[in-house]
């Protein structure tokens, strides 16, 4: 029997680009599918810009429209005085927003995290709301392609 075990170590915040060079590194395999991503590399986005790899596009909706509901639940928290349900809503928002190319969700998690932790509540309030603004206006530019095998 062949030994089983880890060839390899990704650790938390991941980063898709990180994430699907793994990935492809061991897919490189001739038995193993061709996968094809087209990214620019050269062009960047304007910040207000996000760009979605073919691998995610169908899930960045309901990513988005979760984070909105954050949003109205950390205002709550924060009202309550439940900060460490806010602290573990930030620390999620914190891995998940770089996972889905998000940095400034992650960054924003990350703020409201270490702000629930000092039971800062209007400092909670103040990064939800930006949160919100961050949400309204954040475009989505689709990049790369997966070709039908």
């Amino acid at each position: 029997m062949p030994h089983l075990g880890a060839t390899a170590v990704l650790q938390k915040p991941l980063e898709r680009r990180t994430l699907n060079a793994m990935v492809a590194k061991f897919l490189s395999s001739p038995l193993a599918p061709r996968i094809e991503i087209e990214v620019d590399p050269g062009k960047s986005l304007p910040d207000d810009v996000v760009g979605i790899g073919p691998d995610i596009q169908d899930l960045v909706p309901r990513f988005l429209e979760n984070q909105k509901t954050n949003v109205s639940l950390i205002l709550e928290l924060a009202a309550s005085g439940d900060f460490d349900s806010a602290h573990r809503i930030g620390h999620n928002m914190k891995g998940t927003g770089k996972g889905y190319g998000f940095d400034v969700i992650s960054d924003l998690g990350s703020s409201i995290e270490l702000a629930a932790a000092r039971s800062a509540s209007e400092e909670v309030e103040k990064l939800a709301k930006e949160l919100s603004r961050y949400l309204a206006s954040v475009q989505r530019q689709p990049l790369g392609r997966i070709p039908k095998a």
